[in-house]
């Protein structure tokens, strides 16, 4: 899971940087190989299940030992990044459709 960490820091470079940020978005066909989803379509898609991820981790927190707890800190961390690089991307998009 820490890669998959480090990936989305690596996208947060990326978006930061403005002559880079255009690759997170979908490419022209010029690209080889061709693009079928943009890297901002896969991070949405993974967002979207992070929320519901995080909403059952909420929903079970009485319930849960400190163990369980404990086993689902990196999965929680993992899934709140995806959150924090989506809004972030979708932020950037926002204001360059402005």
């Amino acid at each position: 899971m820490e890669m998959y960490l480090a990936y989305l820091d690596f996208t947060l470079v990326l978006a930061k940087t403005p002559s880079l940020f255009d690759v997170l978005l979908q490419l022209g066909a010029e690209y080889i190989p061709n693009q079928k989803e943009s890297i901002f379509s896969l991070i949405r898609q993974a967002c979207s299940l992070a929320e519901i991820f995080l909403s059952c981790l909420s929903a079970n927190e009485t319930v849960e030992s400190k163990v369980e707890a404990k086993e689902a800190e990196l999965p929680k961390k993992l899934a709140e990044k995806f959150v924090e690089v989506f809004n972030f991307l979708k932020l950037k998009i926002e204001d360059k459709q402005k």
